[in-house]
């Protein structure tokens, strides 16, 4: 069974280990996952996805600025993606979002993302707008999207 709790400096390995090589995940660097958790750094909302071994196969990171947060990313290791975990993670994270008093969650993604934006839109977000050139390597526009948190 998969747990979700707070990330912590001991997940940036795992964190970055997930991250790479996925061309669907921000290209964040270890150094980039370290940062989050300096005490200067903004504050975020950053969660877990463990199995029962205690191994971290997700994580989704937000960050809330007044009544709105966005959605840096949620990455979710490609042996454990289509399990649910990605969507598990999004209802942690709106919870959270609810009880600190956000109203709205953005994001952005490349429309090429299907499995993304399939879950996306399944969780309630609506396509806001888009962001030309947004992506690189593949150049790609972004669509912006965003969720109505205390609806």
């Amino acid at each position: 069974m998969i747990s979700i709790r707070e990330l912590s400096l001991t997940d940036i390995p795992e964190m970055a280990s997930i991250s790479v090589g996925q061309p669907t995940a921000p290209p964040w660097h270890k150094h980039e996952f370290v940062v989050l958790f300096a005490p200067e750094a903004p504050s975020r909302i950053m969660l877990a996805a463990k199995n029962p071994e205690g191994a971290l196969v997700g994580f989704v990171i937000a960050r809330p600025v007044a009544d709105e947060a966005e959605l840096e990313s949620i990455v979710v290791s490609p042996i454990h993606q289509r399990q649910g975990i990605a969507q598990r993670l999004l209802f942690k994270l709106v919870e959270k979002l609810r009880q600190m008093g956000v109203r709205k969650l953005h994001l952005e993604v490349r429309p090429s993302n299907l499995a993304a934006n399939a879950l996306y839109l399944a969780m309630g977000f609506r396509i806001a707008g888009s962001r030309p050139i947004y992506y690189s390597d593949p150049v790609e526009d972004a669509l912006l999207m965003k969720l109505e948190v205390n609806s």
